[in-house]
C-alpha cells in the first residue's frame, strides 16, 4: 500500500505539472458489509453502497474476513477529479490605481510544487488568509484577527512580504517568510504534520511556502479543496489562469507595530515607482503617518543594489522630513 500511495503521488505531480485532470490519493479503509460476498457480482452491488453510507467511495477491491467469512469492502476517502480549465488566459486590465497580473495557477499554488529543491505546499490556504490581515491603529500595525502588534522576523534571509489586495477598498496582508517558508498562522501549516503557531514551516517534511501571488491565490480560487464537502467522484473545476489585482506589493520592516521601511520589491507584481508612491499613499490613508505624503515631505526612494526599478523608503519625521 505504501508503494502504491507513493506511485499515486508521483503520478499526480506529473499530471499537475502538465495541466491534465488528476486525483487526490488517500489510504483505503476496510469496512464490513455484514453479509457474504462472492465473485459473481455481489461485491459490485454491495460495496458501493456500503462505502457511500460512510461518506467514502469503493476502490473496487474486496476480501473476506478470515474469522467469519463475511465480506469486507475497501473504501477510499472521496477522490474528486481536479480539472484545470483549459481556456486561454483572461484579459487582465491595469489602470493608474491598481496592478493587474495573470498567473498560471499550477506555478503559484499547488500542493505538489517544489521550492528550494523540496516538495512544498505553496500559497496560503483560503481559511488561513484572515490570520495575516493587518489593520493600523494609532499608526501601528496589528494583526486584525487577534489585535497583537506585528513584528518582522530578523536575522538571515528572513523578511516580511506584503500585498495590498485591491478588492473591497483594499486589504493589507503581512506574511513573515524564512526564505520562502512561512510563519504558521491558523491553518497555514505543514502538510501531514505541524509546527507551533508562529513558527517557521521550514523544518516540516512537506513545508508551506509562498510568493506574493501565492498569498492571495488560495483565497481567489478556493484552494485547498474542502474534502468534507465533496461527494465521491465529484468533478471540481479550477481555473488554469488567475488574475490578481493589487494596489501594491513588496517588503516591509516592522518592529513592535512600527513600520520602519517599505519597498516595492516584488518579482511577481513588479510595481513601478509610480505604483510604489500609490502604495505609500494607501498606507498613509490607513493611518501610517511616518511616510510621504505626510506633511508635504518628499519621497526619498533609495535604490536597492542589484535590483532594477526596486526602491526603499524609510520612515521620516512628519514635520522636519528628516530620515530616521
Amino acid at each position: 500500500m505504501k508503494t502504491f500511495k507513493k506511485l499515486c503521488i508521483s503520478i499526480l505531480g506529473v499530471l499537475l505539472s502538465i495541466g491534465f485532470a488528476s486525483h487526490y490519493a488517500f489510504a483505503a479503509i476496510t469496512v464490513s458489509t455484514g453479509t457474504f460476498l462472492d465473485q459473481k457480482g455481489r461485491p459490485e452491488k454491495v460495496c458501493p453502497g456500503t462505502c457511500e453510507m460512510r461518506g467514502l467511495a469503493w476502490d473496487g477491491r474486496w476480501l473476506k474476513q478470515p474469522s467469519t467469512g463475511l465480506g469486507l469492502c475497501e473504501c477510499d476517502q472521496p477522490t474528486p477529479i481536479i480539472v484545470m480549465s483549459p481556456q486561454p488566459a483572461p484579459a487582465c486590465v491595469a489602470n493608474n490605481q491598481v496592478i493587474c497580473k495573470t498567473f498560471e495557477l499550477l506555478n503559484e499554488y499547488t500542493e505538489f510544487g517544489s521550492c528550494n529543491k523540496k516538495r512544498c505546499a505553496l500559497g496560503i490556504p483560503r481559511d488561513a488568509l484572515a490570520n495575516y490581515e493587518i489593520e493600523i491603529k494609532d499608526g501601528l500595525a496589528y494583526y486584525k484577527s487577534d489585535s497583537t502588534k506585528f513584528t518582522s522576523w530578523s536575522g538571515g534571509n528572513k523578511q516580511t512580504l506584503y500585498v495590498i489586495d485591491a478588492r473591497d477598498g483594499g486589504h493589507i496582508y503581512f506574511v513573515n517568510v524564512d526564505g520562502q517558508y512561512i510563519q504558521a498562522r491558523g491553518t497555514a501549516n505543514c502538510l501531514g504534520s505541524s509546527v507551533p503557531q508562529n513558527a517557521s514551516t521550514s523544518t516540516c517534511s512537506i513545508p508551506r511556502a509562498t510568493t506574493h501571488a501565492g498569498i492571495l491565490m488560495g483565497f481567489m480560487v478556493g484552494l485547498p479543496v474542502d474534502m468534507t464537502k465533496v461527494k465521491p467522484g465529484a468533478e471540481i473545476r479550477i481555473p488554469k489562469y488567475q488574475n490578481i489585482t493589487v494596489i501594491g506589493a513588496g517588503t516591509v520592516v516592522v518592529s513592535n507595530g512600527d513600520i520602519q521601511q517599505i519597498t516595492n520589491d516584488s518579482s511577481n507584481f513588479k510595481p513601478t515607482q509610480e505604483d510604489f508612491q500609490r502604495t505609500l499613499k494607501f498606507f498613509n490613508t490607513k493611518g501610517v503617518k511616518a511616510f510621504p505624503p505626510s506633511a508635504g515631505c518628499p519621497y526619498e526612494f533609495v535604490p536597492l543594489p542589484g535590483k532594477n526599478g526596486v526602491f526603499s523608503q524609510v520612515n521620516i519625521y512628519d514635520k522636519k522630513c528628516e530620515r530616521l
